[in-house]
């Protein structure tokens, strides 16, 4: 038995005739960019998360730069982010000649630490980028706290967060915008196939209409790579269908989880924890091991795959955490070297899940 990580293509088998007759619809009407289905796109995935205004992006990684900069993120700037950020975050940060200021995660929940993030503002601090890493909810309320008292803005990185709840309410506005990839429901799994930003502040959403066209207009400028800022419709009516199905997937993941979390043996993992009042979308479910590359080889050995969540490209040694003190420690650094992600999805079956379980507390029994 072979047990991939993330099953990229099962979400096309599962609903085959759906996305067929979109991607067909689509295409037959013609249009090169907006158009119908992107219009629709935007209004479903808005009303989904109960926002006022979505932007459809040609990438995640072009809509978490477009929610920088209609913040008001520029060159010089600070941006406070967590440590163990994926790699896109940083790489937006730069993208708008900022200066990405990493402070630790929390130990549980692997979210950043509200406690920290007061300590390392000053004067050339704009804006705090929270990312719901692996789809658990960072304490938003704490962020914007310390938003309010710094008169700072906050943007949050979403991308594992589709569908995922703080204290009641989806993930989708809780900061001043909020960028998405869609990396779970994008057209055959690609993993930077489309992006959005939402948000309830209608002037961001006025900014970010303007950034995105002066972006997709040839005679602008392009939005990195020689790509257009604006999402393709194709793409568009995939997304469309996918939405539908969302929740249904999601509860799905949550029984992956639910059944990793009561059957494997915590004497040598450490599990994710999810904080009270909020749910997760189990993106990823990232376990952390004390010899996580022996683990890995052993799981690799039995036909389970896994993946490394992110590879830590600014380090406790880089010279940005350096700069940043003891806030960008080597917590962050030691958690990463820990860190693997297990086989999750919607489409793993109960044998395939019982595997991973009884594989893993095999290894365990015989530390």
């Amino acid at each position: 038995m072979t047990i991939p990580v993330l099953d990229h293509l099962a979400a096309y088998r599962d609903i085959k005739p759906e996305i067929d007759q979109a991607m067909s619809r689509s295409a037959a009407a013609g249009w090169h960019v907006g158009g119908p289905d992107v219009a629709e796109f935007e209004s479903e995935f808005a009303a989904y998360l109960a926002v006022k205004d979505c932007l459809a992006f040609a990438s995640g990684r072009i809509a978490l730069v477009m929610a920088l900069r209609a913040v008001g993120v520029k060159h010089g700037d600070e941006v406070i982010l967590p440590a163990n950020a994926m790699r896109a975050s940083w790489d937006a940060v730069h993208e708008c000649g900022a200066v990405a200021v990493p402070v630790d995660p929390q130990c549980d929940t692997a979210q950043i630490d509200p406690a920290l993030i007061e300590a390392v503002v000053t004067p050339r601090t704009k804006t705090i980028l929270v990312s719901h890493l692996y789809g658990i909810p960072a304490d938003m309320d704490a962020v914007l706290a310390v938003a309010r008292r710094r008169g700072l803005k906050v943007v949050e990185d979403a991308s594992h967060a589709l569908g995922a709840c703080y204290k009641g309410r989806r993930i989708g506005a809780h900061g001043d915008a909020v960028a998405w990839g869609f990396s779970n429901l994008g057209r055959f799994g690609s993993d930077d196939c489309a992006g959005a930003v939402t948000t309830d502040n209608r002037l961001v959403a006025l900014r970010l209409r303007i950034l995105r066209d002066c972006e997709s207009d040839s005679g602008c400028g392009r939005a990195g790579k020689g790509r257009s800022a604006s999402i393709d419709p194709v793409t568009a009516a995939v997304l469309r269908v996918k939405l539908l199905h969302l929740d249904a997937w999601n509860r799905q993941r949550c029984l992956v989880a639910a059944y990793y979390q009561q059957r494997i043996d915590r004497s040598a993992l450490t599990l994710p924890v999810v904080p009270a009042l909020s749910s997760s979308s189990w993106h990823m479910f990232v376990v952390r091991h004390a010899r996580r590359d022996s683990l890995r080889t052993a799981l690799a050995a039995a036909g389970i795959q896994t993946a490394i969540p992110h590879e830590q490209p600014h380090g406790a040694d880089s010279a940005e955490a350096c700069a940043a003190g003891p806030n960008a420690s080597a917590l962050s650094a030691r958690m990463a070297s820990q860190s693997i992600s297990l086989p999750m999805g919607a489409h793993l079956t109960a044998e395939q899940i019982h595997f991973v379980v009884s594989i893993l507390n095999s290894l365990a029994a015989h530390e």
